[in-house]
């Protein structure tokens, strides 16, 4: 169950080198717990979908100690056009209840997170 539908703070969640990075703040806040995630191409969106284990998808892996997370999505990012870049890229996610999920829209990249996840 999705806790929250407010869009998660931009600082908060990530892209980079095709990874989708979460602090450990957003991962408690909008992921209730889930160590699965699936990424999925509709309409024009993309949309992240939170899971319990046994359900598929991509794991969702512990980043450091301070509990941030990250999800491996190079190829599902390649696939959508954007290539591997070192480049940090904000992200904000929107509730989409009507599917079940996050939809995922790339910020304005020129302000990085707040921790940056080593």
């Amino acid at each position: 169950m999705i806790r929250t539908r407010e869009p998660v703070a931009s600082a908060e969640v990530w892209l980079q080198n095709g990874r989708l990075q979460l602090t450990s703040a957003a991962y408690d806040r909008y992921m209730d717990s889930c160590s699965i995630a699936a990424l999925l191409a509709r309409d024009d969106a993309w949309l992240l979908l939170p899971f319990r284990v046994g359900a598929g998808g991509s794991q969702i892996k512990l980043r450091n100690t301070r509990g941030d997370r990250v999800i491996e999505a190079q190829e599902f990012f390649r696939a959508q056009g954007l290539e591997d870049s070192a480049q940090l890229r904000r992200v904000c996610l929107h509730h989409a209840p009507e599917q079940g999920a996050w939809r995922i829209e790339l910020a304005d990249s020129a302000t990085p997170p707040v921790q940056a996840i080593a």
